[in-house]
């Protein structure tokens, strides 16, 4: 015991070290993940910010431009370019602030100021300017000015009547424009520089990184570079790509850090681009807040995690004995559950070899008439006084378990004490029932499979003794031992499961009609709506054989809509022919009446075929009421609120039939025919059959009895005042094609 204890704790000492280790992994991986989502989100705002501080240079420069072709329009048109006319001009210009500096510089090379002085240019200027400026636009200059600062220059040609006859030039310094590129929280760590094709830098906004006297962007990053070879690559790359106007986004490994460089072309300035620069350092600075708080919160985990393990091996030792119980026993009676007895079951029967052990399923017969007439309360004692006789009747080396509600399994030694066992636990069971004022006979329906392989698992060996007790349907003989004929029935339930589907879609299943028989006018009167499956070889699978196991895998569900589409569709017909319709039965099952949106389906199945409520009626058995009554007591007045009529089938064959009554008004029912047969040979039965009769009279309820085989059995119930019958005596079902030509022609 020791060694198994300690084994469970080396077991869990290494769960927890491996969970520790996995939740350490995942921490550490979150945060590196996190750092390179967040410094790929400032990547891409620095990228952001770029190209739209390209956009922003651009609409500046095309401003300049804007301006001085203004001024060079209205020279143009003032029809004399005298020294007055262009110092206004140039006066005009100047006062909007827009330039440090504006000139008028004429074909032969005056340059001529604001201030009205004026000076003279040589013919290679000339030239280069006649170049450069055959349409407006922006270029670098420093012709004039006095010092190194870089300028650019907008220039505009004017042209009256098209003879060149000088140039308007506003000068600015380059380092004022890129001012209006924003960094927004970025700023002061992003330096910005407006650069010529060839890296020459034309304006910066902060020159700390690159330096004062640095006057090319390339050959400082080659220069300062770790692996100038790789750093040449990648400006050659990024060359090729503002060549062909394009941005995009580097980094280059200099020699004490990395930066990562953007790049933008101008479009407007011809190659001109925006280059901003970020030290991986200062990304390193902005995430270290992030990463510190997010490497704090994982270290939070691991230390609530190890305290929550701490908290669970303090609890397994105290708790140990209730998990078991939670794991092994039935909450309600105390016995054993499946879980323990597929345990100790396979236990007992490797170290019991030598014995011939059988299993056993069994239930309490009628069950749940006891739940329902004598509450769920006194239910419960008797499963308990059950399990205590139980424990009374089994050795060590058997075992019990309770699997659900009246449902028992046990693994019994097979030496032929099955039958005293059955009746010492009937007869304590019932000894209680009468201090409990119970007085309703318990009886016990078994299977039993005799084990003959130990190697067969546990659950197949209870499957077929649970087998054997669904086989059980008697009042008389209430055990059944496992034979493999019974997986006949098994194989039977796969190959209708398997084809059920494919039926449907093919149309296999086929309404047949019964009539209902007016006795008193010896006419039809209604019919029945049944369904047969025929196959497609001609082949024919009957109710009882497939009605039964839709009902429990859920299928019914499909068919009965079915069935109200096809009888719906008989009905639209014989109106649309202006024919009399005979109302037409249709059968409901419990599992479609227990679907939320059952009455909305009714209400849009009418709507489509257009069919008067009178013209059929939804047949329904009482055992639909067995669970969630009030779900289908709600569900019944809502189609009686649409005037659908109702009628309740087989009544008399429950225990509950008159309380039904009580709770929901049918417009019909149905006397079930095993009823019918009974009245031949009691006179009880028959007087019974005549009261009911007379209550549904006095309930304004019609009342069908079914089941009517031969003459006697009609003179009896025209006798005891039943009107309308059905059986093979005066219809058998047959199929709707033949209905229709026999009773509507």
């Amino acid at each position: 015991m020791k060694k198994r204890i300690d084994s469970e704790f080396i077991k869990l000492l290494f769960l927890t070290a491996l969970l520790v280790g996995i939740c350490l992994s995942i921490c550490v991986s979150h945060v590196f993940g996190l750092k390179d989502t967040y410094r790929k989100n400032i990547l891409d705002k620095i990228n952001a910010q770029t190209r739209m501080g390209s956009q922003i240079l651009c609409k500046e420069f095309e401003k300049s431009v804007e301006i001085v072709t203004a001024q060079a329009t209205k020279l143009e048109h003032k029809g004399g370019l005298s020294q007055k006319v262009i110092k206004d001009a140039l006066e005009e210009c100047q006062n909007q602030n827009r330039f440090q500096n504006v000139y008028y510089v004429n074909s032969i090379g005056t340059v001529y100021r604001a201030d009205g002085t004026y000076f003279q240019i040589g013919v290679d200027h000339m030239e280069a300017l006649g170049t450069l400026t055959q349409t407006p636009q922006i270029y670098l200059e420093t012709s004039y000015a006095n010092d190194i600062d870089k300028r650019f220059a907008a220039v505009a040609p004017v042209s009256p009547s098209g003879n060149l006859r000088g140039y308007f030039v506003g000068v600015d310094r380059a380092d004022s424009v890129i001012q209006n590129v924003s960094m927004d929280d970025l700023e002061g760590v992003v330096h910005a520089y407006i650069t010529y094709y060839d890296g020459t830098v034309i304006a910066a906004n902060n020159y700390e990184q690159l330096g004062k006297d640095t006057n090319n962007f390339f050959d400082h990053l080659v220069e300062k570079s770790r692996d100038p070879g790789h750093t040449e690559a990648v400006i050659n790359d990024l060359y090729t790509q503002l060549l062909q106007n394009q941005g995009g986004i580097c980094m280059v490994p200099l020699q004490n850090q990395s930066i990562y460089i953007t790049y933008e072309p101008i479009e407007c300035a011809d190659r001109w681009n925006l280059i901003c620069c970020i030290d991986e350092r200062d990304i390193q600075l902005m995430l270290r807040p992030v990463i510190r708080k997010a490497s704090l919160t994982c270290i939070l985990i691991i230390l609530i995690l190890l305290l929550l393990v701490a908290v669970v091996w303090w609890q397994v030792g105290g708790d140990q004995k209730k998990i078991k119980n939670l794991a092994y026993c039935d909450n309600l009676t105390g016995a054993s559950n499946i879980n323990y007895f597929l345990m100790r079951a396979k236990e007992l029967l490797h170290e019991n070899a030598m014995h011939d052990y059988e299993i056993i399923c069994f239930d309490i017969m009628n069950f749940r008439y006891i739940n329902e007439s004598y509450g769920h309360e006194k239910a419960d004692q008797i499963l308990i006084a059950l399990v205590k006789a139980l424990k009374e009747s089994f050795s060590y080396n058997e075992t019990f378990a309770r699997v659900n509600a009246d449902k028992f399994v046990c693994l019994a030694i097979a030496d032929g004490r099955d039958r005293s066992r059955k009746k010492f636990v009937e007869e304590r069971v019932n000894r209680f029932n009468s201090q409990i004022m119970v007085n309703y006979p318990i009886h016990i329906k078994s299977g039993i499979y005799r084990v003959t392989n130990y190697r067969e698992s546990i659950p197949e060996m209870i499957d077929k003794a649970d087998l054997a007790r669904k086989s059980v349907s008697g009042e008389k003989v209430r055990v059944a031992y496992y034979e493999e004929s019974l997986m006949a029935s098994i194989r039977k339930r796969e190959y209708i499961e398997s084809k059920m589907k494919e039926a449907l879609g093919n149309g296999e299943f086929k309404p047949y009609f019964q009539a209902k028989w007016d006795m008193k006018n010896n006419c039809i009167y209604g019919a029945e709506a049944l369904v047969r499956w025929i196959r497609q070889d001609g082949s024919i699978i009957y109710p009882n054989e497939f009605i039964p196991i839709f009902e429990k895998n859920g299928f019914i569900e499909k068919l009965d809509y079915y069935m109200l589409e096809c009888v719906f569709s008989h009905i639209r017909r014989m109106l649309k022919e202006g024919k009399h319709v005979y109302p037409v039965s249709v059968n409901q099952s419990r599992y479609l009446l227990h679907n939320k949106q059952y009455v909305d389906n009714i209400r849009k199945m009418i709507e489509k075929y257009d069919i008067p409520t009178e013209t059929f009626e939804l047949e329904l058995t009482e055992t639909v009421f067995f669970l969630e009554k009030d779900l289908m007591i709600e569900t019944m007045k809502r189609l009686h609120e649409m005037n659908v009529r109702l009628s309740i089938d087989d009544f008399g064959s429950g225990f509950s039939s008159l309380n039904i009554l009580k709770d929901i008004q049918f417009d019909a029912l149905k006397i079930d025919r095993e009823f019918l047969d009974e009245t031949a040979t009691s006179k009880t039965s028959e007087m019974i059959l005549k009261k009911i009769i007379e209550m549904a009279d006095a309930l304004h309820v019609e009342v069908i009895c079914e089941g009517v085989e031969n003459e006697k059995q009609a003179q009896m119930l025209m006798k005891i005042g039943c009107q309308i019958v059905q059986g093979y005596y005066y219809a058998k079902p047959i199929s709707l094609s033949e209905y229709e030509n026999r009773y509507y022609q």
